[in-house]
C-alpha cells in the first residue's frame, strides 16, 4: 500500500499543523508507517526540521524494535511447531506481512491461536516462563521481552451463543482470507466499544482490503457480520477506509453514524487493560454507560442488555465451551 501526499494540501500546512499531525500519528501508533512519504517531501513542503528528525527517529526505533521482536516471536513459534502445534498469528501480526514495510507497523504484543492451547502453555512453562491463565479467553506471558497472548478463543464467547457459533465458524476458516477479514473486523468492533479503536486498526483494514479482499467470500462475510451484530459497523468502516485511500478528500460522510464513528476514532480513548481482575471489570462496566450511543448505532443489542448478559455469563458461564 503506497501513501500519497496531496501537494496543494501539504504546501498549505503551518508549523502548528505539522505539530498536530505529528502528535496525532504518535497517539495512533502510526508514526513510523507515515514517515516514508514525509521523507520524500521537498524542502519547501517538508515539516520543520525538529519535527522531521523526531519523526525519522520514530521510524528507526520501530524498525529496530521489529527486528528484535520478530526474532523472539520466530523462536517461540519454532518451540511450538517442533512439538507439532499449528500456530496461527492473529491481528496485525497476520496482516503486517502485506505492508510495503512490515517493520514499520507498530505492535506492542503478539497474539496467536494454537491447535493445542494447553500444550502450548505447558511448553512455555517448561522454559521457565510464568504463564497467566486468569482470563478465560487467553493465557498471557512475556517471552524474551515480548508480551504474548495465546488465545483459547478467538472471540469473546462467554455467555454469547452467537459468538460461540461464530467461533466455530472461524476455526473452520483458519488459513483463509475469510478468517482474516472476519476476525479483524470483529476485533475492531470490540475495540470500538472499549474506546480503543485507532487509525492503526483502520490502516490494517485498508491493507487487508487492498491485498486480500478479492479472496474473501462477501456473502459469507455479510451473513456472519449480521449474525454477530457488526454488519453496520463494517459498512461504516468500509466507507471511512475508502475515503482514507483517496488523497485530498475531506472526511465528511452523509451518514451521521459513520461521521460520529470517524470522529470517535480520531479522539481515541484508552484501551481497557485486560487480565487486571476487578479493575478491568469496573472499567468495562463504566464503558457500557459512557458508550451507549455506540450500542444504539452499531450493535444488535442495547448497552444495558449487553451488560446484563455479561454479568450473567460471568456467573453461569465462567469456563465456556464451544
Amino acid at each position: 500500500m503506497g501513501m500519497e501526499m496531496n501537494p496543494e494540501f501539504v504546501s498549505s500546512l503551518t508549523e502548528d499543523d505539522w505539530k498536530t499531525a505529528y502528535s496525532t500519528v504518535i497517539k495512533h501508533g502510526i508514526a513510523a508507517l507515515t514517515f516514508p512519504p514525509i521523507e520524500k517531501l521537498t524542502k519547501n513542503t517538508a515539516p520543520p526540521k525538529n519535527i522531521l528528525l523526531n519523526w525519522c527517529g520514530q521510524m528507526l526505533i520501530q524498525a529496530d524494535s521489529f527486528s528484535v521482536r520478530r526474532k523472539a516471536i520466530d523462536e517461540l513459534c519454532s518451540l511450538w511447531e517442533d512439538a507439532g502445534i499449528v500456530v496461527t498469528e492473529l491481528k496485525g501480526n497476520s496482516i503486517g506481512k502485506f505492508y510495503p514495510n512490515p517493520e514499520l507497523r507498530y505492535s506492542c504484543d503478539f497474539d496467536c491461536f494454537l491447535s493445542d492451547y494447553e500444550t502450548g502453555n505447558r511448553l512455555v512453562e517448561n522454559q521457565g516462563v510464568k504463564v497467566n491463565r486468569d482470563f478465560y479467553k487467553n493465557s498471557a506471558f512475556t517471552w524474551k521481552g515480548v508480551y504474548v497472548e495465546n488465545h483459547q478463543f478467538c472471540t469473546p464467547v462467554r455467555g454469547n451463543g452467537a459468538m460461540k457459533r461464530f467461533e466455530r465458524q472461524l476455526r473452520k476458516l483458519i488459513g483463509t482470507a475469510d478468517f482474516d477479514a472476519l476476525f479483524l473486523m470483529e476485533h475492531m468492533w470490540a475495540h470500538f466499544f472499549e474506546d480503543a479503536l485507532s487509525l492503526k486498526q483502520l490502516t490494517d483494514w485498508a491493507v487487508l482490503r487492498l491485498n486480500c479482499w478479492k479472496d474473501v467470500d462477501e456473502n459469507l462475510f455479510e451473513q456472519a457480520a449480521r449474525a454477530c451484530g457488526f454488519w453496520r459497523f463494517a459498512q461504516s468502516i468500509n466507507q471511512i477506509t475508502e475515503l482514507l485511500l483517496q488523497p485530498g478528500n475531506e472526511m465528511i460522510f452523509q451518514d451521521a453514524s459513520t461521521q460520529r464513528l470517524w470522529e470517535s476514532i480520531l479522539e481515541i480513548g484508552g484501551s481497557v487493560e485486560m487480565n487486571r481482575g476487578w479493575k478491568t471489570r469496573f472499567q468495562l462496566v463504566a464503558n457500557y454507560f459512557s458508550n451507549m450511543w455506540k450500542y444504539r448505532e452499531f450493535s444488535n443489542h442495547s448497552a444495558i442488555y449487553t451488560l446484563l448478559r455479561t454479568c450473567i455469563a460471568f456467573v453461569f458461564d465462567r469456563n465456556p465451551k464451544i
